[in-house]
């Protein structure tokens, strides 16, 4: 198992990784999520331990799921071809409504 440390760096890199590609500024997420800006980046940096609660706040700010702030990354750089192509159809599934992810389903089903 990770060190309590590591999986603060984890989270802290995913809640960078979503803010960027939401393209929002530090300062604007610790608005969104009613967080302090050095709070949030010291959360970022992985110098501080969020409370579940907190994680939540952000993810909802984010517009993510929670499990999406802890869930591990690996490297995709590393990753064969066809195991990058898996992770991305399930990025993209993931964030679907229940409907959609069982019309998905029924489809993936005839294949």
């Amino acid at each position: 198992m990770k060190k309590q440390e590591d999986i603060y760096k984890v989270i802290g890199s995913n809640i960078t990784m979503f803010r960027k590609q939401n393209k929002l500024r530090l300062k604007d997420l610790a608005q969104k999520s009613g967080i302090s800006l050095s709070f949030l980046g010291n959360i970022e940096k992985g110098a501080r331990s969020p409370t579940l609660y907190t994680i939540q706040k952000i993810a909802e700010a984010l517009g993510k799921p929670l499990a999406s702030l802890i869930a591990y990354r690996a490297s995709e750089k590393y990753m064969p071809k066809e195991n990058q192509l898996t992770l991305n159809i399930i990025k993209l599934v993931s964030e679907k409504d229940i409907e959609e992810k069982k019309k998905i389903y029924r489809i993936l089903q005839l294949l």
